[in-house]
């Protein structure tokens, strides 16, 4: 199999269609023992599935969430005076909103320390949020009165309200 015919940018491309190809490929393959082809099928498989699954969220949406979560930072940020012992914090990543305090490492109070407080995560094949927070075992579990919502917004007046205590404690 030529390598040029696994190539994954083809507009004419349906969702199932390179599942459906990889599949006859791989059958072929095996049939005729080509494991090297295969192993580049595979790759190419995994390279337009990671694609898929990773880059859900465009700089444009990106950016509203930017100004989305920095609305609710200004809102429940501690005091200025404080914030060198408690702050809190966010990252996005791929398609996922993460609100984490930042405190002092008892250990060494010198070194601060990111404690996970809750985590909203965009799929985009549902057009919604799924809302998470951690347990002790330091596992994010589905937070279950609410597991998913369809804005951004309302995420973060979940985790402003924090009625089950889930978020803050």
């Amino acid at each position: 199999m030529e390598a040029s015919s696994l190539s994954l940018n083809d507009p004419n491309h349906s969702a199932r269609a390179p599942y459906k190809r990889f599949l006859a490929d791989a059958g072929r393959i095996l049939r005729a023992r080509k494991l090297a082809s295969l192993v580049a099928l595979c790759a190419a498989l995994c390279a337009y599935k990671n694609r898929l699954l990773i880059m859900t969220l465009s700089e444009f949406e990106i950016r509203k969430c930017e100004k989305e979560v920095e609305a609710f930072m200004k809102v429940q940020r501690p005091p200025a005076h404080i914030r060198n012992e408690l702050d809190l914090g966010y990252r996005i990543k791929d398609q996922s909103i993460e609100i984490f305090e930042i405190g002092p490492n008892w250990p060494d109070p010198a070194q601060k320390m990111e404690t996970p407080v809750a985590k909203a995560t965009f799929v985009k094949t549902q057009g919604c949020w799924k809302i998470f927070w951690q347990q002790a075992d330091l596992k994010w579990h589905g937070y279950e009165p609410a597991p998913t919502v369809k804005a951004l917004v309302e995420f973060l007046n979940i985790v402003a309200e924090d009625k089950h205590a889930c978020f803050f404690g």
